[in-house]
């Protein structure tokens, strides 16, 4: 039998690699993952998807605001 701190020791050296080939076999997935589905135009918008998320994304969402901090200020 081993001491406590041999034993211990071996068991963290064990189960430390194990972790670490654990670690890097995910991070080889999410590499291989990002790879297959990223495509770099992702994200790049065009001039007409871009007036479509002004007018109905940020319009509303300043009017929103807008009337929101009217409605705060008159409260008061």
């Amino acid at each position: 039998m081993a001491c406590k701190n041999c034993k211990g020791n071996n068991l963290n050296n064990y189960y430390g690699t194990k972790l670490k080939d654990l670690k890097d076999s995910t991070e080889i997935q999410k590499r291989k993952w990002l790879d297959k589905n990223w495509d770099d135009s992702m994200g790049k918008l065009t001039k007409f998807e871009k007036v479509v998320v002004i007018l109905f994304a940020w319009v509303p969402l300043l009017i929103g605001y807008f009337y929101v901090v009217k409605f705060f200020i008159s409260l008061f």
